[in-house]
């Protein structure tokens, strides 16, 4: 995936209603049968309705996509009780600043710091 493409995602990431739309149109069409949960690329299990603490594994992996960094087991842990510690309704930038509190995801924090102001300095 080139980096333009993860510019893109980050940017529609961010954009909490859109993700949360997206959201949305993906479990109404896995629901109704449109959409494959097993076929749905990003997908690391199928989506539920909710925040992300409901979806803390499809976040993991699409993290781990966007910062281009295969996270360990004891990471994987460390960003899955993170995301659980949040608050109902957090955002992806509340989980961004959580991360920043843990020290065993910080090379993982600073690429996804990165790829974020790589989008940026694109979009200026």
């Amino acid at each position: 995936m080139d980096k333009q493409t993860l510019s893109k995602i980050a940017a529609f990431v961010s954009d909490e209603k859109r993700l949360n739309e997206a959201f949305d149109r993906v479990i109404d069409g896995i629901d109704s049968g449109r959409i494959r949960a097993d076929e749905f690329p990003l997908a690391a299990a199928p989506l539920r309705s909710g925040g992300l603490s409901d979806n803390r594994e499809f976040v993991t992996r699409y993290l781990e996509q966007l910062a281009e960094q295969a996270l360990t087991p004891e990471q994987k842990l460390a960003l899955s009780e993170t995301i659980t510690a949040l608050p109902q309704g957090a955002s992806i930038e509340d989980l961004y600043a959580a991360l920043g509190h843990v020290e065993s995801l910080a090379g993982f924090t600073a690429a996804l710091h990165k790829v974020q102001n790589t989008d940026q300095q694109m979009t200026n």
